[in-house]
């Protein structure tokens, strides 16, 4: 094994419209920046493509985050940008994507790979579905290597560690947040939907308070996520992902299209119409954060058997519930037995998060390792000097004061009304110098 050690890191990513990050979403970002031991540069394109910081220096590796893969849903020019693609095609850096949401648009991801070059992609998907999405990709010397969603931010155990409070001590009994998933997604993401509903009517029926909402207006964010987790004595879920494989974006659009005709049509309804054929043509189902964040609060969780990546065992890490919820009232009365919840919960952690084994820091090392030893980058020296490492970390911070600025604006414009024509010029100048 080579004890080489990259130099010079470039993450390039897209975030605009939307502050503060989730915990999960930040720390999946920002942990090559944590815990590499290379010279870490975090180019925002959100405020413009990097061009001539590519053309003046030699980067060992070039990380395109889930944030820059995901224009593809929404920015198809940018994503595929002839100029810049011809500009990263000059450079020798190892190229590694982190995909994620690998359901939809997998050709514009295989398109992306063959014009640039791709060397690494990092799929949540198994060899199966590796197989079903990646169909369009040209071998050359790409590797496909599975890895999760996300891992647990080993700062942040230390950090959560003071918001412990026993089980017998917490305020809720069942909680859960999630988003109105959409119907092309099919039957397996709905299943975040409906186990809202049931669980609903289930603790109304066994008498246990539950705290159950996937409204976006009660989504909650950064160290409230994580006092939330704290103040339940369990959480509902099921696996990430979906059972619906939209290579080209034609379900999604078909769905769309038929629910703004059919806005009241039930999920049931829209699939036998847009794409009863497609169900169970992928299996993409995988552990989310939000399941290792609820074992590192030592919350129990009840979710939806299934495989959770082989991490997380039913009736050792978490009360396994039937998909048709056949056992749902079982479930919930397990919940009443405090030892055996808290037996649980100590179990799961001393099995997830004392064992090191799904830390962010073991992931950048363990990929960090599998770049140097698989494609041995050049490593060249490090182009940059302290002043220039300065400015760009600087850069970085400035665009997300304006990102900042951007959403508290966009939330009370009526706030911001008076001082609007005072500090545009500010905020244009800022915005310029961002680029």
């Amino acid at each position: 094994m080579s004890q080489r050690k990259l130099n010079t890191v470039l993450v390039l990513y897209h975030a605009r419209g939307t502050y503060p990050l989730r915990h999960a979403i930040r720390s999946h970002l920002y942990c090559w920046k944590q815990y590499s031991h290379a010279k870490t540069i975090y180019i925002n394109v959100a405020f413009g493509l990097p061009d001539r910081l590519l053309q003046a220096n030699d980067f060992d590796v070039i990380i395109f985050d889930t944030s820059y893969m995901a224009m593809r849903w929404r920015d198809k020019d940018k994503f595929l940008n002839s100029a810049f693609i011809k500009t990263l095609n000059k450079s020798n850096a190892v190229k590694v994507i982190v995909p994620q949401d690998e359901f939809v648009y997998g050709n514009l991801i295989s398109l992306f790979c063959n014009s640039i070059h791709v060397d690494l992609i990092l799929s949540c998907a198994d060899l199966r579905d590796q197989a079903r999405i990646y169909e369009n990709l040209k071998t050359h010397t790409h590797t496909i290597h599975q890895v999760l969603t996300g891992y647990l931010d080993d700062s942040a155990i230390k950090i959560t560690k003071r918001l412990y409070v026993p089980i017998e001590k917490r305020g809720g009994d069942v909680a859960y947040r999630a988003w109105n998933v959409a119907y092309w997604l099919g039957e397996h993401a709905h299943l975040k939907v409906r186990i809202a509903e049931v669980f609903k009517t289930g603790c109304q029926r066994t008498g246990l308070a539950e705290n159950i909402s996937i409204d976006e207006k009660d989504v909650i964010s950064g160290a409230g996520w994580f006092r939330f987790l704290a103040n339940t004595r369990a959480v509902i879920g099921v696996e990430g992902g979906a059972s619906v494989l939209d290579l080209d974006g034609h379900i999604k659009e078909k769905v769309e299209t038929y629910m703004a005709e059919h806005p009241d049509a039930t999920f049931g309804a829209c699939r036998k119409a847009c794409f009863a054929s497609d169900e169970n043509s992928l299996s993409l189902f995988c552990i989310s954060p939000r399941h290792l964040e609820a074992v590192m609060m030592k919350t129990c969780q009840i979710l939806v058997r299934g495989n959770y990546n082989g991490i997380l065992e039913p009736n050792v890490d978490y009360i396994p519930v039937e998909k048709d919820f056949s056992n749902l009232d079982e479930a919930l009365e397990r919940l009443k037995d405090t030892a055996s919840v808290e037996q649980m919960t100590e179990r799961a952690y001393m099995r997830v998060v004392n064992s090191g084994l799904y830390n962010y820091s073991r992931f950048v090392r363990d990929t960090e390792r599998l770049i140097v030893d698989t494609f041995q980058p050049k490593l060249g020296k490090n182009l940059y000097k302290k002043k220039a490492m300065w400015f760009l970390k600087l850069k970085d911070t400035l665009n997300w004061q304006i990102i900042r600025a951007e959403v508290a604006y966009s939330k009370n414009p009526e706030l911001f009304k008076p001082i609007k024509f005072a500090l545009k010029p500010l905020y244009l100048f800022l915005v310029k110098k961002a680029r």
